[in-house]
């Protein structure tokens, strides 16, 4: 739940009427999910006592819903999310909410191909069904946990540099929703990763050399 508002997941005049998954997996919302002001849920294939004691570092804040039905292939797949329509005399209409076609071929990464790590959306307010907006992170994967926010403290927006030139790249990690600690952070240009940082202050050097190789 993206919105600063509660989300409820049923048709509140007709409850029985709920959000689904449908494509590589399926599974109904009971009708009295109800997801709080920016936060989510997980939706997992086993029941919520299993899948806590499998990940001991899911927030207790977090609300867990499964079994689902169908696998997820590691190859490849589509799900999307839909919620009830305004109902029909013989049926009820769905309105795709949201939607999204992982593969493990490029563009995707394909880190999370059954390795251990997981797929997790970088910018949840971003469009979902884009591989840039994708990226593979914790190994046995990082359920109920958020990335924390990174932003980039110097230099600022237009600044200008000619060629040659040399700047540091500083960035500030906001880890209020982090369970444990920083491990690293990682500087890119474009796919490719310029630094590697694992200590703060998280401080890379950029210059002109780094732009022209991304580009080759």
């Amino acid at each position: 739940n993206i919105t600063g508002s509660d989300v409820d997941l049923a048709d509140s005049e007709n409850p029985a009427n709920t959000w689904k998954l449908t494509g590589a997996i399926d599974f109904m919302f009971p009708p009295d999910v109800v997801i709080g002001a920016t936060n989510f849920v997980l939706v997992v294939p086993t029941d919520a006592n299993t899948f806590r004691s499998v990940y001991t570092s899911v927030p207790a804040g977090v609300e867990i819903y499964g079994p689902y039905s169908g696998p997820l292939d590691n190859a490849g797949e589509s799900i999307r999310l839909f919620k009830p329509g305004e109902p029909e005399p013989a049926f009820v209409p769905t309105i795709l909410v949201e939607r999204v076609e992982y593969d493990d071929k490029a563009p995707w990464t394909s880190v999370a191909d059954g390795n251990g790590p997981s797929l997790h959306r970088i910018i949840t307010e971003d469009y979902g069904n884009d591989n840039i907006n994708w990226m593979a992170t914790g190994d046995g994967g990082s359920p109920g946990l958020s990335l924390p926010k990174v932003s980039i403290t110097s230099p600022e927006i237009g600044d200008d540099f000619l060629v040659p030139f040399s700047t540091t790249i500083k960035v500030a990690v906001n880890s209020n929703r982090l369970v444990g600690s920083v491990h690293e952070v990682q500087f890119f240009e474009d796919t490719n990763i310029i630094c590697v940082v694992s200590n703060a202050p998280y401080e890379c050097t950029l210059d002109y050399i780094h732009i022209t190789n991304a580009g080759t």
